[in-house]
């Protein structure tokens, strides 16, 4: 009987080491291919370097999975940012994106195709964006940024733009709500070329990026209602 009873212990202690196993290598999440969201698993990305999400992810379909009879790295298909619309991973949706970094220099100008992580969605939609450190650094590189950049775009095909660069009369202009509140000074912010009388209104200085998610959440709520997906 005892003999029984440890056979049976570690039975359950090797079934347990396994699924902790591989519950460390691969989560529950979804890819968007075609308009389809599909469910399964993704291999988990190593560490929490923000730009390592902007990459490919490995994906693997729940019937898929059930054939496997190990799992192994190389049986998650890879799946970059021309290959579907976007994977969910941790309950975040990265959108497949083109962007043009013009805060870098040289070829990080260039636009990219990259997965984007998704903050809010409407008309007006927002992402962050994080630049990748370089691969070979000195003593005298700065620490990786894991501060993100905010990142908007206006409409299905609207063109990706740092948050931090709208010229909120020229990019509001068909939302008569958001110039109202900006020309009263409800922003506290103003822009070079302002009357006297805004610049007063804005009595402080304030943060040119959160005042601006303040303009796109008011224009979202009261001027770009759409659809969700």
């Amino acid at each position: 009987m005892k003999t029984i009873l440890i056979f049976f212990t570690l039975i359950g202690i090797a079934i347990t080491s396994f699924a902790q196993e591989n519950n460390q290598k691969f989560i529950d999440g979804s890819i968007t291919v075609n308009g389809k969201v599909i469910e399964g698993y993704l291999w988990k990305k190593n560490g929490n370097a923000p730009w390592d999400f902007q990459k490919e992810v490995r994906f693997i379909t729940y019937d898929g999975f059930k054939k496997l009879t190990k799992v192994k790295f190389k049986y998650f298909n890879k799946y970059g940012p021309k290959d579907c619309e976007g994977y969910t991973y941790e309950g975040t949706y990265y959108e497949a994106v083109k962007y043009a970094d013009m805060s870098a220099a040289g070829a990080g100008m260039i636009a990219k195709r990259m997965f984007m992580k998704q903050h809010s969605l409407g008309k007006i939609t927002l992402y962050e964006f994080f630049q990748v450190p370089p691969s070979i650094t000195t003593g005298n590189t700065p620490p990786p940024s894991k501060t993100g950049t905010m990142v908007y775009r206006k409409g299905k095909e609207g063109k990706l733009k740092a948050v931090k660069d709208i010229v909120i009369k020229k990019e509001f202009a068909d939302c008569p709500l958001v110039l109202e509140n900006y020309e009263k000074g409800d922003y506290n912010f103003f822009e070079e070329d302002d009357s006297g009388l805004i610049k007063a209104l804005s009595k402080t200085a304030a943060n040119p990026v959160e005042v601006r998610m303040l303009a796109i959440a008011d224009y979202n709520e009261n001027c770009g209602k759409e659809d969700m997906k």
